[in-house]
């Protein structure tokens, strides 16, 4: 309450009364003396209790704590698997990006102990996947040799491959960006092997990427190189066909080839346990190609047919800041889709389609599993592990999610095109973006919805759409 001078007054320490201002400063400034020295006191006595090693409390000595088990293999599969399970379900985030730098730093610092047992043997068979998925290959790689861990043939195969080739595609994409210092580099990743998939491959994908708006115009923005991963045979096959040669007149194109004891492995397609990360190791080397270029990166699948101006609206993206480009997919029946476009478009010259006149012949021609990824009550056959979702819309359309990024901008490694995927599936991320009505972005022998994440996570509108044979 106020003084009669209007000045302050404070109640004292022990109740009694009131002091004017002057008088309760004095008083607090003798409390704070004596309890600064009471503090220098009881901080001394905590000094001398710990060097004698007693208890703060009792006066006993104070037991050690128990040392921290270093990581085991089969700690280390269990910790990987479960960051990946929260990766899936939040996201890249910025505590997934710090439990992966620390898991990296225990593995090279020599942290990880190896036992030999029966149980760390079976921890191995996932806990390989669980780190590629990751981006921890170097680090797999360091611990195979340090323990001489038993991988499974295959695994060791491609991953000595791998290894190899990862570092040379790398130095070629250094040397290429070396050659155009000063340009914008747009990488293409494909990976195809096989007479029946390399002829669609020829047929079918490449002949779309050659519309006006995918190829040429992304030329016009910068250098274009075509980075295709198959085997002797596949590169062969390419260089005989007329539409090779015409690609020539857009992009360059580096070939990296796969040895026949690789081949001979896929050939056995789904028998093999875990075929797609296999496959996915091989689909890398584009990766560290863009990596050295410092390019921008495009991973459309080779059984796709892109919309006429999706590769360029893709590419325009980045001019606004945006990382990461992802796309719908509707699965077509390969048994009637195919000659579909064979009947509107021959054997010959690009195939120039709009993404809303590709989506409505895919849909005309669905798979299965297209229909099995729609969200709707009356769906009877919706699927168990949807990759993808589709709702219907007032007039027929759906709106997709997309898991993988079609483009990723700036590059800069395996590790960084995977997180701005995960970033981009959560809907979340300010530099992912999902296309609005007008944007032109489709792709699928397959087709193309246009379709990338927003700032604000919003869901497409529209019927535009990227289609996938089977």
């Amino acid at each position: 309450m106020p003084d009669a001078l209007g000045g302050p007054r404070h109640r004292d320490s022990q109740g009694c009364g009131w002091l004017s201002d002057n008088a309760a400063n004095s008083a607090n400034e003798g409390r704070q003396g004596r309890w600064s020295v009471l503090a220098l006191v009881e901080k001394l006595i905590r000094q001398i209790r710990s060097l004698l090693g007693l208890n703060q409390d009792r006066g006993e000595p104070i037991e050690a704590a128990a040392p921290t088990p270093p990581p085991s293999l089969g700690s280390l599969a269990s910790d990987t698997d479960a960051l990946i399970k929260i990766e899936v379900n939040d996201g890249c985030t910025l505590e997934v990006e710090r439990r992966v730098k620390e898991l990296r730093r225990l593995i090279l610092r020599d942290a990880v102990v190896y036992e030999g047992t029966e149980a760390e043997h079976q921890a191995l068979d996932w806990l390989w996947v669980s780190m590629l998925r990751l981006g921890l290959f170097s680090e797999l790689l360091h611990l195979v040799r340090r323990f001489d861990l038993p991988l499974r043939p295959e695994v060791k195969t491609f991953s000595e491959f791998c290894e190899r080739q990862y570092e040379e595609n790398r130095r070629r994409g250094e040397a290429y960006r070396a050659r155009h210092p000063d340009e914008d580099i747009f990488t293409m990743g494909c990976i195809v092997w096989g007479a029946e998939y390399v002829g669609n491959f020829l047929k079918y994908n490449l002949r779309s990427m050659l519309s006006p708006g995918n190829v040429p115009a992304l030329r016009t923005q910068g250098r274009l190189v075509m980075s295709i991963v198959t085997d002797a045979d596949g590169e062969r096959r390419m260089r005989e066909h007329p539409v090779f040669h015409e690609l020539a007149r857009y992009a360059d194109v580096e070939f990296t080839l796969i040895p026949p004891e690789l081949i001979g492995i896929l050939r056995q397609g789904h028998l093999v346990q875990h075929f797609y990360i296999l496959y996915g190791m091989l689909d890398h080397c584009s990766i560290y190609f863009a990596q050295g270029a410092r390019s921008h990166l495009f991973m459309i699948p080779v059984d796709a047919i892109v919309a006429d101006g999706s590769l360029n609206n893709m590419a325009n993206y980045r001019r606004l800041g945006y990382e990461c480009c992802g796309g719908g997919n509707i699965v077509a029946e390969t048994e009637t889709f195919l000659p579909a476009l064979d009947s509107r478009f021959g054997d010959e010259g690009a195939i120039l389609i709009s993404t809303e006149d590709l989506a409505t012949l895919a849909v005309e021609h669905a798979h299965h599993y297209f229909r099995s990824q729609v969200l709707a009550s009356e769906n009877v056959d919706f699927g168990k592990h949807p990759r993808e979702l589709f709702w219907p819309v007032e007039g027929g359309g759906r709106d997709p999610l997309r898991v993988h990024p079609s483009a990723v901008h700036q590059c800069l490694g395996p590790r960084e095109v995977q997180s701005k995927a995960l970033r981009q599936r959560r809907l979340r991320h300010d530099s992912a973006h999902v296309l609005e009505p007008g944007d032109d972005q489709g792709h699928g022998p397959a087709t193309g919805l246009r379709e990338q994440l927003h700032r604000r996570g919003t869901t497409l509108r529209d019927d535009r759409w990227t289609v996938h044979r089977r």
